[in-house]
């Protein structure tokens, strides 16, 4: 970013991402872990274990799971943006045979939060 713009060492990173319009990184962290958490919960077959944890932690009456202090966080954070994003990811049929690079993306919806400028992870 300071080679775009031309900037001296002393400028802070929270202006150049303002001026060039990029999200911070644990925003785009999230956004990626995310999309593959809606990637595995449609193709269950992809990741059986992560897409069941994440399925049954969607479910607010569903029992906390066993799992270590920075799983818990992680699960947290993506069913957070999944619940928060109101998007419904409907369940795909095992496809035997299809690389996991080779599936197709899924159709998700979603609902928009407000009319203003979307928030990051709806764009």
């Amino acid at each position: 970013m300071k080679f775009i713009l031309g900037c001296p060492h002393s400028t802070r990173i929270v202006n150049m991402q303002s001026e060039l319009d990029l999200p911070p990184l644990v925003e785009r962290i999230y956004a990626n872990v995310t999309y593959i958490s809606v990637k595995c919960l449609h193709s269950p077959y992809l990741a059986p274990h992560f897409s069941a944890v994440i399925r049954t932690s969607l479910d607010p009456d569903a029992p906390i799971l066993l799992l270590r202090p920075g799983g818990h966080n992680l699960i947290n954070a993506v069913c957070n943006n999944i619940r928060g994003l109101d998007i419904t990811v409907p369940e795909e049929a095992a496809i035997p045979g299809l690389q996991s690079w080779r599936v197709p993306l899924p159709i998700v919806t979603f609902t928009p939060t407000s009319k203003d400028v979307p928030p990051l992870l709806q764009k």
